[in-house]
């Protein structure tokens, strides 16, 4: 009897290659989707620190926070559109188009300031706790939610009334980035404690205190609501935590001093905006499984980000800076870093190739 044993070797032989290419061709492919480039840079003439840009999804408006006011700019061309004056140390913007309005945390002034989202208006002030910093709108329980960032604590506004419904003691002594899953659940960073606090909308109480394990430094937060898994940018360390079960799934390096993440769903890629200078682009290939992509240059001290869900674009304000030399001015040490007058910029960077890429099992 013949039988064909050679052919059958043969195959067994080779099908570890032909799983190989395979998967370097996938990689090949992730990659090559995943490709990010600074496309366009706004340059701006405006000073101060600035902080954490917002855009309006269903506008074409880019909200710009730095020194002591909001300027408001064409996400398309970079055209100013307006400013919002009169906000001490602004940090961030969060908009709540259910109720036609905008909030701004005013760090110097302890309180936020209401502007009218078509006109860009300023409506009123709202005292809230010490340094507000971060601020978003939580689509659950309609209400606005501040974190003071001195205070150990988190303010809930009311955007019918524009009052503080409820104060949280959190527990700790500097509160940061903060996300909410839209279902009732919210989560914020106690950076002083290294830990995730969740926290109740339905009832404004503390459910549990999670720790970070080796991340140091919380700042942004971002969540992945389909899987589930909570993304915590520490210094130099992304931390990925399954929320069913507050355990850490993975971890990742990334650059120095992070603060700005965002998460694109439909793409499965994580943005971290590093303070020394680097975009990190991360793609999910599974809840589990994480994998660095590129890290793009920036600019040194670009650490905050917004992302447009409509296009898929990246803002990422910045500045050029020098290092003065020992004859410099007294009062500047030789290794500090000061910004060049005039410098001030927004780069935009698009997605190169086909945004789609394969669903998650």
């Amino acid at each position: 009897m013949y039988v064909h044993v050679f052919p059958t070797l043969v195959r067994n032989a080779m099908l570890p290659a032909i799983m190989l290419l395979l998967f370097l061709f996938a990689v090949s492919i992730l990659k090559a989707q995943s490709t990010y480039y600074i496309d366009t840079v706004f340059h701006l003439p405006y000073k101060g620190e600035w902080k954490h840009p917002t855009v309006n999804p269903s506008s074409n408006k880019l909200y710009i926070t730095h020194g002591n006011q909001v300027s408001i700019v064409n996400k398309n061309t970079g055209d100013s559109l307006g400013i919002i004056p009169n906000t001490p140390g602004v940090k961030s913007v969060a908009l709540a188009p259910k109720y036609g309005k905008g909030y701004t945390t005013n760090s110097q002034s302890n309180s936020v300031t209401v502007f009218d989202l078509k006109s860009d208006r300023y409506v009123k002030d709202i005292p809230v706790g010490l340094s507000p910093a971060w601020i978003i709108y939580d689509v659950f329980s309609s209400k606005i939610v501040v974190s003071n960032q001195k205070e150990g604590s988190i303010s809930v506004i009311d955007p019918r009334l524009d009052k503080v419904e409820a104060t949280l003691p959190l527990g700790g002594n500097r509160v940061t980035g903060m996300v909410s899953d839209g279902n009732g659940n919210l989560y914020v960073h106690l950076a002083d404690k290294r830990e995730v606090v969740w926290v109740n909308m339905s009832t404004y109480e503390v459910e549990m205190h999670w720790n970070l394990g080796t991340g140091k430094s919380p700042a942004g937060m971002a969540i992945d609501t389909k899987y589930k898994r909570l993304f915590s940018v520490c210094n130099k360390l992304l931390i990925i935590l399954d929320i069913t079960t507050s355990k850490i799934v993975d971890s990742l390096e990334i650059g120095e001093n992070p603060d700005g993440i965002v998460f694109d769903p439909i793409n499965k890629l994580l943005f971290i905006a590093n303070g020394n200078g680097s975009l990190s682009v991360i793609s999910q290939l599974a809840p589990n499984d994480y994998s660095l992509v590129q890290n793009i240059p920036t600019k040194k001290g670009s650490n905050s980000i917004a992302f447009d869900e409509t296009t898929s674009a990246l803002y990422l304000p910045g500045a050029d800076q020098y290092t003065p030399t020992k004859n410099a001015v007294k009062q500047v040490t030789p290794s500090a870093t000061r910004w060049v007058p005039s410098s001030f910029q927004v780069m935009v960077l698009e997605k190169s190739g086909d945004r789609t890429t394969e669903k998650l099992p």
